[in-house]
């Protein structure tokens, strides 16, 4: 379990405050670590009358351990302390502590410091406590790390100690030798206490919520001694025949015996009741470090959110760039525009500046009309004043007149009718550019918001998807963090079975959130793609126009060049439309792909957390009946010792008056 440290739970005040008229204060579970320990010490200084105090599983180490220390120290009213699974025993420093706070109160009896990582250093210092301490009864040293050098320790302060009639050290990897030592001076003390010898009864049982009740072993130095002491008191009765020494003896014997079977199959009992209590404490530390494993999954959903947020803002970033460029490609395309509006004014201008011509030559042709007919007037009368003889080379001079008149009228006829087909068509050529501009704007506009459109709509629904996602997956892991909790005290041979199972629907839930990011990664790189496309258009766009612009220059000296160019404009937008439905098309296609395939896995998922359900219903229900066959095992055992040795004194007692009564 990697080592880490807790904050202060934000319920310990409310948790304390529930116990505040209580003798007795549980907090197991409660996770309080070190940062918790500071608001117990002053709870348990404001409240001297707390006389039990259960601390299991609070992740409690060297720091938390001086700060109990120092209300252990001075605390006269405490008798039960609890500290079970926690990590005292990774400090020397807070073990040091504890260790001299235990050695000088004197109330507590009952001390529990099983699975605290407790090793040789530790176990030294709890010994030299144990050679001052004067009120403990029961000390848990269970599954810790003593060894053999601590073990040494406790027993050589056992030799000192009078009043620990209870040590109880399965799992440190003592020696026997070490144990038969620590089994004599607990047997002392047992029997220094005036208590009364009960080989097969359990003995300071612990609470209901400890682990199952454990039994103390019968040693044959125990019988032996029993057998001394029965012999000494048959014997100290001078009347008492022979023969019934000696069916004493015999029955002695046969007790002997039956003790000896009675206490291998308790032993077997036992063996087997402390494999399964190590079976439940594996499981749960398992389920403690599942439990932190999940926690930290936890923040690394909250840390890829993070992320996702932030490549969120990075694309509203690029959208608003993005918006500002077209913006600025839309004030290009108004000062493209407006250039074509002063183009038009200029066209305009130039005819007006052709029609003045127009009138202008009218005009001269006038003057120069009437100056024929002024020539023409003087002819006549130079005609009436000559000769009839001149009459015919007169004819010839108004015959080459009317010539001359008609081929000039003709001249400017032909030069007018040139300049009023160049203002037509100067003014058709403006009045198309015109057109072609307006459309060629509207369908941009079009283009842009229905883009802008797909792109608000596409990223709403990726917005939508990835918060339904996280919110769903929070919702799977704190059920998960639940059934982890309900489960962790199991200890079924089918559990690691389970596990695996467990660990691949993990793996599995984790490899579709990969294909999920995967997924909106795609999306996003086709989002991407999309807005490279659209850009394309514009350049594309803003290409044509320019050869539109081009050809409506050239429109004036080419009106066929002018087509030839209309035509490919047309042929290449239809291109890039039906390229831009084609890649629609196909966005579209794949966004229906992706969302079956998110149904399909969240449907997986269900299916999955269906069987992890019925999995730890079928655990809850193995675990109840393990416990109460346990529950009856232990009652048929102690019932029937409790009977055969009340048998057994009701027998002897009967023997013994009747050889009483037969001597007097």
């Amino acid at each position: 379990m990697a080592d880490r440290k807790l904050e202060n739970p934000p319920n310990l005040t409310q948790l304390l405050e529930s116990q505040r008229d209580s003798t007795s204060l549980v907090l197991s579970d409660a996770f309080i670590g070190d940062e918790g320990c500071n608001t117990l010490s002053n709870f348990l200084r404001d409240h001297p009358d707390v006389s039990e105090v259960d601390l299991r599983g609070n992740n409690i180490r060297g720091d938390g351990a001086c700060t109990l220390a120092m209300v252990i120290r001075g605390n006269n009213n405490l008798r039960s302390l609890s500290l079970e699974w926690n990590s005292i025993g990774t400090s020397d420093k807070g073990m040091q502590m504890l260790a001299d706070a235990i050695s000088v109160n004197h109330s507590i009896s009952h001390l529990d410091l099983r699975n605290n990582r407790i090793g040789p250093n530790g176990a030294t210092a709890i010994a030299n406590a144990l050679r001052q301490n004067t009120t403990l009864v029961h000390l848990d040293l269970r599954w810790n790390d003593i060894g053999p050098t601590g073990g040494s320790a406790l027993a050589q302060a056992l030799q000192r100690n009078t009043t620990v009639v209870e040590l109880l050290l399965s799992g440190n990897k003592l020696h026997e030798e070490t144990l038969k030592q620590i089994d004599v001076s607990l047997h002392r003390n047992k029997t220094g206490a005036g208590r009364k010898l009960d080989m097969f009864s359990p003995m300071h049982t612990e609470r209901a919520r400890s682990p199952p009740r454990t039994y103390p072993n019968i040693s044959l130095a125990e019988m032996e001694t029993s057998k001394a002491h029965m012999m000494h008191a048959v014997q100290d009765d001078v009347h008492v025949p022979l023969r019934v020494l000696a069916r004493e003896k015999e029955h002695v014997e046969e007790m002997q015996a039956k003790f000896q079977a009675e206490a291998a199959s308790h032993a077997k009992t036992e063996k087997r009741l402390d494999e399964t209590r190590i079976e439940l404490e594996q499981e749960r530390r398992r389920g403690r470090e599942k439990l932190e494993e999940i926690q930290k999954e936890i923040e690394g959903y909250k840390q890829a959110k993070q992320r996702a947020e932030e490549a969120h803002r990075l694309c509203k970033e690029e959208m608003v760039e993005q918006e500002l460029k077209n913006q600025k490609v839309i004030q290009n395309l108004d000062i493209r525009l407006q250039r074509a509006e002063t183009d038009k004014e200029d066209l305009t201008l130039e005819l007006t500046k052709t029609k003045e011509e127009l009138t202008r030559l009218s005009r001269d042709s006038g003057d120069k009309m009437s100056l024929l007919e002024e020539r023409l007037n003087h002819a006549k009368r130079q005609y009436i004043s000559t000769d009839e003889s001149s009459k015919s080379s007169l004819e010839k001079l108004r015959q080459q007149h009317s010539e001359e008149v008609r081929e000039l009228t003709s001249g400017w006829e032909s030069r007018l009718k040139i300049a009023e087909e160049t203002a037509r068509m100067a003014k058709n050529g403006r009045l198309e550019a015109e057109d072609e501009a307006k459309k060629l704007r509207s369908a941009m506009l079009s283009l842009k918001m229905e883009h802008e459109e797909r792109l608000a709509e596409l990223e709403k629904r990726l917005k939508q998807e990835e918060e339904r996602r996280f919110q769903v997956h929070i919702r799977n892991l704190e059920d998960r963090m639940k059934n982890v909790e309900e489960s962790r005290d199991n200890a079924l041979s089918r559990n690691e079975e389970l596990q695996r199972e467990l660990t691949k629907s993990e793996k599995a839930r984790l490899e579709e959130v990969v294909q999920h990011e995967s997924a909106v990664t795609r999306l996003k790189h086709e989002k991407a793609a999309l807005d490279h496309t659209i850009q394309r258009l514009q350049a594309e766009i803003e290409r044509l126009s320019t050869e539109l612009i081009q050809s409506e220059s050239r429109s004036e000296s080419s009106t066929a060049e002018r087509e030839d160019m209309k035509r490919a404009l047309q042929s290449a937008r239809e291109a890039q439309n039906q390229k831009l439905s084609q890649l629609l098309a196909e966005h579209s296609n794949e966004r229906k792909t992706l969302e079956l395939t998110i149904a399909s896995r969240e449907n997986q998922i269900k299916e999955l957390q269906g069987q992890l359900r019925e999995r730890s219903l079928e655990i809850g229900n193995i675990k109840q009946e393990h416990e109460r066959r346990i529950a009856g095992l232990e009652s048929s055992v102690a019932s029937l010792i409790q009977q055969k040795f009340a048998d057994y004194r009701k027998h002897h007692l009967s023997d013994m008056d009747r050889s009483f009564t037969t001597s007097s």
